[in-house]
């Protein structure tokens, strides 16, 4: 990889690594934060690897936020439902099973 610096003329996917010092082509995403996930930071692979090794998502939380973010992932943070039993046991108009006898 050749060094780049952020005045260089080169293609515009071309990005320069974000860590301190460093010139070489940022090719690696890395979120900003966890409430920023697409927005990105570029680095190196050197540097990605160590941006990666220190990266905690849950930095910050105590152990019960933590377990209502696993939770919550579990139902795709959707809202959830209770299908009521007397719905689920009655027939719909349109149901093709056979009438009851009497």
């Amino acid at each position: 990889m050749s060094p780049l610096t952020a005045t260089d003329a080169g293609r515009p996917d071309q990005r320069v690594c974000e860590a301190p010092g460093c010139g070489l082509c940022g090719e690696f995403r890395a979120p900003r934060a966890r409430d920023r996930l697409t927005d990105y930071r570029w680095f190196c692979l050197e540097h990605i690897r160590e941006y990666n090794k220190k990266w905690d998502y849950f930095a910050g939380l105590d152990a019960d936020q933590i377990e209502a973010h696993i939770r919550a992932d579990t139902i795709w943070r959707r809202p959830v439902r209770i299908a009521s039993l007397r719905a689920s046991t009655s027939r719909s108009p349109t149901s093709r099973a056979a009438p009851r006898r009497r």
